[in-house]
């Protein structure tokens, strides 16, 4: 038999026939037996077969080789591909639940705020009530004495207003004056209080230089007697400078002053303005305040350009260019904090959030009880998750907590990754939902981990290198789950305990976020799974080395996997993925695919040469590196070794075998 027929044989052998087990191994001895017992033609033919067997066996190994790399390869850049995603999913988690957290927030504030809002609005409502009522009746009563008896003298009756104790005695005067309200009602003692003409002129009109305002200069809204009154309590509260400020600019002493004070607040707001409010209005001065303030609200009639919350703020009104027309009694039932459909009630305001969602059943049901026309249904709905949640809320919030909403947001993130709480309360006790009810990214659920807020926030801190989000710290959790050496550096760097780091590490790699929450979010980012995209990393390392710049680790350091490695070969990602294909007939991992590459190895002009070229639509230059690549660095270099491994013998062994 020729050797080449003997070749061809034993290549069927390969092929179609049962491989010697793995675990057969030849030896020198048997080596030796074998050579005493075959003739010495024979040994010759076995000089000559052996060497093309081997190389044989190399070439019909390389798709099973490269599909082995492939299958053992993809998982563990799979794995790769989550854990340095980490990361970005937990950030990007982060990005969209503080704004619906912050969202929250700020729905669930709006009554709080509101009623706020009313309670400093009304105030100053029943304020401006009080003072410019009591402003026109200490005007109205010096202009009584003015004219009582055919006096017509100003000079004389400031005179009785101020310093005579018996104008109620000896006149008809409604209203008693300064020096009687003083020896009536603190003291009877006091009899004339002698304010001078000056005093007089400076309490009533003010004193511009001292910047002291007058007590009856604005009849309209008493701001005269609020700031005198604003004045005097600080002085009262030891403002000394403000104290003789006072005395000099009014020519008033302090017990002068304090009898001033003392008659507004404790005589005429108490005992004559509410008799007076309720004669021209049929409302007390505190229920006319909330009328006032109902009708600023709907109408912006009361402060025709709004009024300022602070800092130029305003949106307290529906509308202040057309009014609503509301009724009174609407806006009462609609601001009653009792109702659990009012927008101020804590259970109310999250209809009115579901309503605008928009939920047409509910926003049918707000109107009916509300007696609501759609018209006027929109402009309140409009106000409440526009001007109010995202215009007044954030400023007063900041101002009453001291933290902005986002910030409080971003807390109550932290807390519920740490805890499963938010605010102390199991808001979401199973875990936030992350869509299609996935959960998983607290560490504190089922059971909270009492890792502090400072801690936390130091773990999501992205420019942090040790950090969980940070690209180069997730590796360094990555390898203290088995390394305590980088235990100990994380917990001195955050200031963990071991049952802590234990409980983050057990969240990530075990429970675990890296397994069941990064895959499907990963996909749904990207439009592919994890496994997926590490297929295309990859076929991109094996093009390009791009992914891990130094080779994929095959075995031991061996290298040479890669055709773009030193340098790229941009052969792209959908050749490639043909190239790969044991399906296609002309791939060099399918077996009739790969005879077509042994074919055109160095022979440029034979058909499977163009075939190759044309089918997989490479350069020349990319036909020719890869066949170098595959028939030189990968056959001779990779495929012995990782083939070697399989079979438990070297290659050459194993021709042996088959020769035999």
């Amino acid at each position: 038999m020729s050797t080449k027929k003997l070749t061809a044989s034993i290549i069927l052998l390969v092929i179609g026939g049962l491989l010697i087990p793995s675990g057969f191994v030849i030896n020198d001895y048997l080596r030796s037996e074998v050579s005493k017992g075959v003739p010495t033609a024979l040994l010759g033919i076995r000089e000559e077969v052996i060497p093309e067997i081997e190389d044989n066996i190399k070439t019909q190994a390389i798709p099973d080789v490269l599909l082995g790399i492939q299958d053992a390869a993809v998982p563990e850049i799979e794995d790769m591909v989550k854990v340095q995603a980490i990361p970005t999913v937990l950030l990007g988690i982060k990005g969209e639940a503080v704004p619906e957290i912050e969202d929250m927030v700020k729905v669930q504030a709006i009554p709080e705020v509101l009623l706020g809002v009313k309670g400093e609005v009304v105030y100053q409502f029943y304020a401006s009530v009080n003072a410019s009522t009591a402003a026109q009746i200490m005007n109205s009563t010096i202009d009584f004495l003015w004219a009582y008896n055919f006096l017509f003298d100003y000079t004389k009756a400031k005179e009785h207003y101020f310093n005579n104790y018996t104008i109620q005695k000896n006149t008809t005067c409604p209203v008693m004056g300064i020096s009687e309200y003083a020896h009536y009602m603190v003291s009877p003692l006091l009899t004339n209080l002698s304010y001078t003409p000056a005093a007089q002129d400076y309490l009533l009109y003010g004193n511009a230089l001292y910047g002291l305002p007058g007590l009856i200069t604005d009849l309209e809204q008493g701001m005269g007697i609020l700031q005198f009154l604003g004045y005097y309590q600080l002085a009262a509260d030891g403002n000394m400078t403000i104290n003789a400020a006072m005395q000099a600019g009014y020519n008033a002493t302090w017990s002068q002053l304090q009898i001033m004070a003392g008659y507004i607040t404790g005589y005429l707001w108490e005992n004559v303005v509410p008799g007076v409010v309720y004669s021209m209005t049929n409302y007390l001065p505190n229920e006319l305040a909330e009328v006032m303030f109902y009708e600023q609200w709907a109408n912006c009639t009361v402060v025709p350009g709004g009024i300022d919350l602070g800092g130029g703020l305003k949106g307290l009104e529906l509308n202040c260019t057309e009014p609503s027309n509301l009724s009174l009694t609407t806006s009462e039932a609609l601001w009653n904090s009792t109702n659990p459909s009012s927008f101020v009630n804590d259970t109310g305001i999250l209809i009115w959030a579901e309503a605008a969602s928009p939920n047409v059943t509910i926003q049918i049901q707000l109107m009916t009880t509300f007696s609501l026309d759609p018209a006027n249904f929109t402009i309140i709905l409009t106000w409440l998750f526009t001007t109010i949640k995202d215009n007044v809320v954030p400023p007063l919030f900041e101002a009453d907590r001291g933290i902005s909403a986002t910030t409080f947001a971003e807390y109550l993130f932290y807390e519920q990754w740490a805890n499963c709480t938010m605010n102390g309360m199991p808001v979401y006790p199973t875990g936030l939902d992350l869509g299609g009810g996935l959960t998983g990214l607290e560490v504190g659920c089922p059971s909270p981990s009492n890792i502090s807020l400072t801690i936390t926030i130091a773990l999501w801190n992205s420019t942090d290198s040790s950090a969980f989000v940070n690209d180069s710290g997730i590796e360094k959790w990555l390898d203290a789950a088995t390394d305590t050496t980088i235990q100990a550096e994380l917990i001195s760097t955050f200031g963990l305990n071991a049952t802590e780091l234990g409980l983050v590490l057990n969240w990530l790699w075990v429970k675990s976020f890296k397994d069941n929450v990064v895959p499907p979010l990963f996909e749904a980012g990207q439009g592919m799974s994890t496994n997926a995209y590490a297929g295309i990393l990859f076929f991109e390392q094996w093009a390009n080395g791009t992914v891990l710049p130094d080779g994929l680790p095959l075995d031991s350091g061996l290298t040479g996997f890669e055709v773009g490695l030193p340098s790229p070969s941009n052969i792209s990602l959908m050749i490639t993925t043909a190239l790969f294909d044991d399906a296609n007939s002309s791939a060099f991992v399918n077996a009739i695919g790969l005879d077509k590459w042994v074919k055109a190895e160095g022979n440029y002009s034979s058909d499977e040469y163009s075939e190759l070229k044309t089918t997989f639509s490479l350069s020349e230059s990319q036909l020719n590196l890869t066949l170098t690549w595959l028939f030189t660095t990968f056959k001779e270099n990779v495929v012995p070794v990782l083939a070697a491994e399989n079979l438990g013998m070297s290659i050459e062994d194993y021709a042996v075998i088959l020769f035999l």
